[in-house]
């Protein structure tokens, strides 16, 4: 009997980055029947974050503790996280290689209907209003912030680190010590990524790695692409509003800075408010960013498009584990 913390993500990193993690930590310990532990999180009291605390608490470790017939108190310490670089893509891959399931669908199998039942009450409670015609729009979600400029604004082909990642789930398992805990790497903590690896993959494929982010980071996707997957959907919902979801911050006046055929814009300065417009649509456009990718776990419409890159990859999207019938796009 184990009880694993689940951890957060440090600083600069925001709500969806720590989400993600925090999701994934719970798949895994869900699978292998181990108690969770609220670890620290700064966005502790966000509307997502809360929900997810609710549930571990209030359901999560009540239900395994009445299956398992035992005292959590008693339990081994473990964790369940990996280390190094892109773990918020590792991660992911092993939890697929130790469910046999892509992350969405296990999530949708074994938690979706409890989290809906407590987002719908916390939305109440906090007053938000969920959009009545909900069930005729696409929301896109675009990636801007603190993308716009610097090296995050740098395009990059996202489908290279995506089937880098996708193609390891069907290879041997990864292992990693859940005695070692978070912490930099040296000898008795190795890296979970193999950087190497990943660059002979690059090499390989004929693909040069773009920037720090080694070619799987949050950017925007360029407009050209966009505006194709718009027309797209244009074409095959023509009775859906298109709806963009953004950040304000580097806004321009009546949106000039968002050159797309679009019906509506919401950049909101409440991220939980536009994360309920991103959960309550028909059609869901995640970007290259972990604050749509979250919200795609609790989307209440019928299908849901992902920009490709490594954390799709590691998701498990596309690969010979994926039960979902989600759509991925350049």
């Amino acid at each position: 009997m184990k009880i694993v913390p689940i951890r957060s993500m440090p600083s600069p990193n925001r709500v969806g980055s720590c989400l993600w993690k925090m999701i994934i930590i719970l798949i895994r310990g869900h699978n292998k029947e181990y108690f969770l532990q609220e670890s620290h999180c700064k966005y502790r009291n966000s509307l997502l974050c809360t929900v997810f605390y609710e549930y571990i608490n209030k359901i999560y470790n009540v239900q395994l503790a009445k299956k398992l017939n035992v005292d959590k108190r008693n339990a081994i310490h473990a964790e369940l996280i990996t280390h190094g670089q892109h773990e918020l893509c590792t991660l992911p891959l092993i939890a697929c290689q130790e469910t046999g399931s892509d992350i969405y669908s296990y999530f949708r199998t074994h938690f979706f209907n409890h989290f809906s039942n407590i987002l719908e009450k916390e939305i109440l409670n906090r007053k938000y209003v969920i959009p009545k015609n909900w069930e005729k729009r696409i929301c896109i979600h675009l990636r801007m912030d603190d993308c716009i400029t610097g090296q995050h604004s740098v395009d990059y082909d996202g489908r290279t680190s995506h089937n880098y990642f996708s193609n390891k789930i069907g290879n041997e398992p990864i292992e990693v010590d859940e005695n070692i805990s978070p912490g930099p790497i040296n000898e008795t903590r190795p890296s979970t990524f193999d950087i190497e690896d990943y660059k002979a993959f690059f090499k390989n494929c004929g693909v040069r790695i773009i920037g720090r982010g080694l070619s799987c980071y949050q950017s925007p996707i360029p407009y050209n692409r966009m505006e194709k997957l718009i027309s797209n959907l244009r074409t095959k919902y023509p009775n859906h509003e298109i709806v963009i979801v953004a950040s304000p911050k580097h806004a321009k006046e009546n949106n000039s800075d968002i050159n797309l055929d679009y019906d509506n814009c919401i950049r909101s300065s409440d991220p939980d408010e536009d994360l309920i417009h991103l959960i309550y649509n028909d059609i869901l456009v995640c970007s290259r960013s972990t604050y749509s990718m979250v919200a795609a776990f609790f989307h209440k419409g019928s299908n849901i498009i992902f920009a490709q890159w490594g954390y799709t990859g590691g998701a498990g999207l596309g690969s010979k584990c994926d039960k979902t019938k989600y759509e991925l796009y350049y």
